[in-house]
């Protein structure tokens, strides 16, 4: 390696190097039910849906693929558009 031989010995830089490591193993990742609490923010329903009958209204629906049986103007949130849940 070049630059300076003392900077660039792991036994000098275990610290720098442990934090660095440390910080990518304990990364907490985002999730779907993370994005779903700030969406619903205490103020709106959260239900999961067990296959039954859906609500006579639009809703927002987060899953792997879209249900057919959804009301028009509903939003639908699959794996091709999950981005769309972070603001940007």
């Amino acid at each position: 390696m070049r630059g300076i031989s003392s900077a660039n010995r792991v036994e000098e830089n275990q610290t720098s190097v442990s934090t660095v490591v440390r910080a990518v193993v304990e990364r907490e990742y985002l999730t779907v039910r993370h994005l779903v609490g700030l969406m619903s923010d205490g103020v709106t329903a959260v239900d999961l849906w067990d296959g039954g009958p859906v609500p006579d209204e639009p809703v927002t629906y987060i899953g792997l693929e879209r249900p057919e049986e959804l009301r028009p103007h509903s939003r639908v949130i699959t794996v091709e558009n999950l981005r769309d849940l972070i603001p940007g």
